[in-house]
């Protein structure tokens, strides 16, 4: 929530400044701090995590707004975004009702996000699951309570094999990991080059800081 309250910031300091209708003083931008999370209090993004890149959060607000809107507009448009993004939460809440994905392995964790996750978000994280039959552990690297290991992903691109490396660092002591690819900072979901690490550490659970409230 607080990428979505900064990007928002940004967006309506852009307003601001480029609106003299809106008759707002410069150090109202200043004062962000204070009105911004008014307008985000007690609100479900369905489909947005907090980590989500900012363009993805422009292409929200780019539905309802553009540069030249004024403060007013904003408003305004705020609660049809509202209403848009809390009826898709609701979509996602029948499209549940109707029957729970399957897991696609016999992994804890999978069954962990499959619990706490709407089919539209377990989705996202079961196409990394089955991207791990794609990976191999190439090495193991032991620093104390910091593992580093090295995973090949295999991809096939215009009908030719193509091998990528990744680094991922693991703590053995927490169980976190922390991929170069970056896919959970900027995503919010584990990559298949953590998760297969995870795998090969025989772990049963995942960190609660790697499940995104909806």
């Amino acid at each position: 929530m607080f990428s979505v309250n900064c990007q928002l910031s940004i967006h309506v300091k852009d307003l601001i400044q480029q609106n003299d209708q809106a008759g707002i003083r410069p150090n109202m931008f200043a004062d962000r701090h204070m009105w911004v999370p008014i307008f985000f209090k007690d609100e479900i993004w369905a489909g947005m995590k907090s980590t989500q890149r900012s363009e993805s959060i422009h292409s929200v607000f780019d539905k309802y707004l553009n540069s030249k809107s004024s403060l007013l507009q904003f408003v305004r448009q705020y609660q049809n975004c509202v209403i848009d993004t809390e009826q898709k939460e609701l979509e996602c809440d029948a499209a549940d009702l109707r029957g729970i994905i399957p897991c696609v392995s016999s992994s804890p964790i999978e069954k962990r996000f499959q619990r706490e996750y709407t089919n539209f978000m377990f989705q996202d994280v079961q196409d990394q699951f089955i991207k791990t039959a794609n990976c191999d552990i190439s090495s193991v690297n032991h620093h104390g309570t910091s593992i580093v290991c090295e995973v090949d992903q295999q991809n096939m691109v215009f009908d030719m094999l193509v091998y990528s490396r990744y680094e991922v660092m693991y703590c053995s002591q927490s169980s976190n990991v922390q991929c170069d690819c970056f896919m959970f900072q900027s995503n919010g979901i584990l990559c298949c080059h953590s998760l297969v690490v995870l795998l090969y550490f025989c772990e049963t659970a995942v960190s609660s800081q790697y499940i995104l409230s909806r």
